[in-house]
């Protein structure tokens, strides 16, 4: 990184000769987009496996251990690398049954419609079947900071999950074994139109595969 020299300069130019110098260093949104679809590939269910989180494992007072993937991989996007919108795995098991409970998909979606998209269900595919699950709305927020003449919207949050079938760990190892990496799915919504998302296959995978080895040590 080049060092500008502000001496001779007016301190407001200064300032935007510095910020331009520290552009110029990032990456472009094409190549962080790449970066982050490369990262998304390459994953792999022995790294899921270990970067999944778990709480309530030697909590008396839980009668239930929840996983979670949320620090497993983000999409980032532009020259800050934002992620505006995220998805990750959650997965419940009792510690009485010593059994997998539920796995839900959480999804964080972002909107500019001038409106609440009201998101109200999950749709996808186990074996060429179509399963759908109502879901529920987590939490919401908006931000107007940002609006502008270019959008002029503010920004909105949705924040919903849905249960998956648990056949899907079946379903991630057909596909995988068939070559595919990804599991799709659609959420769908009252007032933004469908929203199209997949999961690597080795993340629900990974999932399965901590929560079995926990299993094993209740």
């Amino acid at each position: 990184m080049k060092f500008i020299k502000c001496k001779h300069m007016a301190g407001r130019l200064c300032t935007f000769a510095f910020a331009l110098s520290l552009i110029s260093g990032c990456a472009t949104p094409r190549q962080v987009a790449q970066e982050s679809q490369d990262k998304f590939s390459s994953l792999t269910s022995d790294f899921i496996e270990t970067c999944t989180t778990s709480s309530g494992i030697n909590d008396p007072l839980e009668t239930v251990i929840t996983f979670n993937t949320v620090n497993c991989y983000k999409a980032e996007g532009g020259i800050l690398r934002m992620v505006w919108n995220d998805q990750f795995l959650r997965g419940y098991v009792s510690k009485s049954d010593k059994s997998i409970r539920s796995v839900q998909v959480y999804n964080v979606i972002y909107s500019q419609q001038k409106r609440w998209i009201y998101p109200y269900q999950g749709n996808y595919l186990i074996n060429g079947e179509l399963i759908t699950d109502d879901g529920t709305s987590i939490a919401t927020d908006v931000d107007c900071s940002l609006r502008t003449s270019t959008y002029d919207s503010c920004m909105y949050r949705d924040d919903y999950g849905f249960d998956l079938d648990l056949r899907v760990f079946e379903e991630a190892r057909r596909l995988k074994a068939e070559g595919k990496k990804t599991f799709d799915y659609r959420i769908k919504t009252k007032a933004g139109g469908d929203v199209d998302r997949v999961l690597n296959t080795e993340e629900i995978i990974g999932l399965e595969n901590k929560m079995r080895a926990v299993i094993l040590q209740l």
